[in-house]
């Protein structure tokens, strides 16, 4: 029950200021959720019966591709609506993507009905969903553009600089990431240090020369301001 969670109303305030019917549904309809690394929230083809409220912890939504990698999409935390669930439980469609914990999760599930009345007579809580809504699609659309027109040994550059000067990550977790293959962000990472730009090691990425990868950095954001 939501009593025993008061963390939920410090997550997602608009909670607290529903009508004391309304209140009461939660406080019983609502159910607690924990998940380890790697739990699997929501597949391609699941319908959605709930929604995910998080109180700590963070989920990866990744879109599988037919190559067999997989794209990331956006990742949700503390606080936020997840807009693919929010879409699935308005629409009755099916997901597109897939939901996976990124460590450990602590949060609850509404239920489909209570959430569709909470969207149909709560107006602060419909503005907040549609609001994160309106927010995360813009994002969504600028990941597909920059992505389409951002050559890969690029965008790796920019995750690297960010990152730096030491990356502890594996090369399969780097390629997860960026939503390709392992070996491709190996031969470009084997290229970078044939250049002297970084040193590869087991699970770690030193950044040797931050410099030239930050001038890598810029002429993806230079070329995408160019052609805006």
């Amino acid at each position: 029950m939501l009593i025993e969670h008061p963390r939920i109303f410090d997550a997602y305030p608009s909670l607290t200021r529903l009508s004391a019917r309304l209140l009461a549904r939660l406080q019983s309809e609502l159910r607690p959720v924990g998940a380890a690394d790697g739990h699997e929230f929501f597949d391609v083809g699941d319908s959605c019966p709930a929604l995910l409220l998080l109180v700590s912890g963070t989920v990866r939504v990744l879109k599988p591709l037919p190559s067999g990698r997989a794209m990331p999409l956006y990742k949700l935390g503390p606080g936020e609506f997840c807009v693919l669930s929010v879409s699935c439980l308005l629409g009755d469609v099916l997901y597109p993507a897939a939901g996976r914990a990124a460590g450990k999760v602590v949060g609850a599930t509404m239920p489909k009905a209570l959430f569709r009345t909470l969207v149909d007579e709560e107006p602060t809580f419909r503005n907040e969903v549609f609001s994160v809504f309106a927010s995360r699609l813009c994002s969504l659309l600028t990941l597909i553009e920059e992505m389409a027109r951002t050559r890969l040994d690029e965008r790796l550059a920019d995750l690297l600089v960010s990152r730096g000067p030491v990356i502890h990550a594996t090369h399969q977790g780097i390629a997860d990431e960026l939503g390709t293959a392992r070996e491709v962000v190996s031969r470009i990472l084997e290229h970078f240090e044939d250049n002297g730009l970084v040193r590869l090691s087991r699970a770690r990425v030193d950044i040797l020369d931050a410099r030239h990868l930050a001038r890598l950095s810029d002429r993806m954001v230079t070329g995408s301001s160019s052609r805006a």
